[in-house]
């Protein structure tokens, strides 16, 4: 039986690794990114900027309670807005609201323009399935994990 022995490191090597993954882990500390800053610009405002798909009044309930779960675990005020996912898709891709709540289906004709949450309480419906779901501004990546944070724990 052999043993080799390990080669000797090079004098300073720990030093040279840390000095050159510092600047790497540095940039990591806000990642997720947001390319347009939501998250921060609701929080610097004070306010969330919802917009719920209208529907029948007796149906939309537990959209108003997420958006009022979302404004309130995030510790800013609700301003809310109904209207049809068409011009609501449009405002937040415009910036004039932060996010959106309806039924959607996982294969919506939304989803190459937006990010898309999972559905309300978990679970894995059918792609095809309209289920209680946030839509945000596409590449606002932190935004979306905290909304769907909120969002999947609804019942």
């Amino acid at each position: 039986m052999f043993c080799v022995p390990a080669a000797p490191r090079p004098r300073g090597w720990s030093l040279a690794l840390a000095l050159l993954t510092a600047p790497a882990l540095a940039g990591c500390q806000d990642y997720p990114k947001d390319i347009a800053d939501t998250y921060r610009q609701v929080e610097a405002r004070g306010e969330l900027r919802a917009g719920i798909v209208s529907a029948p009044a007796d149906t939309m309930a537990r959209e108003h309670a997420l958006a009022a779960r979302l404004a309130e675990e995030e510790g800013v005020a609700l301003h809310t807005v109904e209207d049809s996912s068409a011009l609501l898709v449009r405002a937040l891709e415009q910036g004039e609201i932060d996010v959106v709540i309806g039924r959607f289906a996982r294969e919506t004709p939304w989803s190459g323009r937006v990010g898309i949450s999972g559905a309300a309480g978990g679970g894995k419906p059918e792609k095809t399935a309209p289920v209680l779901r946030a839509l945000v501004r596409a590449g606002e990546n932190r935004w979306l994990m905290r909304v769907d944070r909120h969002l999947g724990g609804m019942d």
